[in-house]
């Protein structure tokens, strides 16, 4: 009895860290994102290189989340910069880095699934 119940409260609790995480991804996607910022925009791809060959955004620049503080960015700050993932916390985190490094234009555009309204996605890229 005791194992039963302390399995439905880790049910239950990674339910609630699980349905929190969704509400903080949604509500951190910058909502002016539409087809036109999109068609604009470098879309900047965060993931490894393992993730971003597995699938990936047309014309997208893949520089993975822990490379972002160290490499040098190969466009100018004032450029419309979208950034993505797969699951949408990278790219929170990478926009705040490009910001801290003086890119003026960034907005989270959440996961790669966000996007891909805006695209046909090439799975085989």
């Amino acid at each position: 009895m005791k194992a039963r119940n302390l399995v439905i409260s880790i049910v239950f609790l990674m339910s609630v860290f699980y349905m929190a995480y969704r509400i903080f991804r949604n509500a951190s996607i910058d909502k002016e994102i539409n087809s036109q910022l999109v068609e604009n925009a470098i879309l900047l791809d965060v993931r490894t290189a393992w993730e971003y060959k597995r699938g990936n955004l047309p014309n997208s620049l893949n520089i993975k989340m822990s490379d972002l503080r160290t490499v040098a960015i190969p466009f100018e700050k004032d450029r419309v910069v979208i950034t993505y993932c797969s699951h949408g916390m990278r790219s929170i985190k990478a926009k705040g880095i490009l910001k801290k490094r003086g890119f003026v234009n960034v907005y989270n555009g959440g996961s790669i699934d966000d996007l891909e309204p805006y695209f046909e996605i090439d799975k085989n890229n």
